[in-house]
């Protein structure tokens, strides 16, 4: 047997939040509503990715 410590032995366990979890911060929204609509708004007027690579919105069902 080697005398080597186990590298776990710092970890410390914290008891769960009983106020129901993760809320909705700022960088949520950002990252989760504001860059998608930006990028589909910019693919709609401009049509830079259709015209130089493939088309990501075919139809109006895949911007849905």
């Amino acid at each position: 047997m080697s005398d080597l410590k186990s590298r776990t032995s710092g970890i410390e366990f914290v008891p769960v939040r009983k106020d129901g979890g993760i809320k909705p911060q700022q960088w949520h929204v950002v990252l989760g509503v504001i860059i998608p609509a930006a990028s589909i708004i910019t693919e709609l007027t401009t049509g830079l990715c259709g015209a130089g690579f493939f088309d990501p919105i075919p139809t109006p069902w895949h911007v849905l």
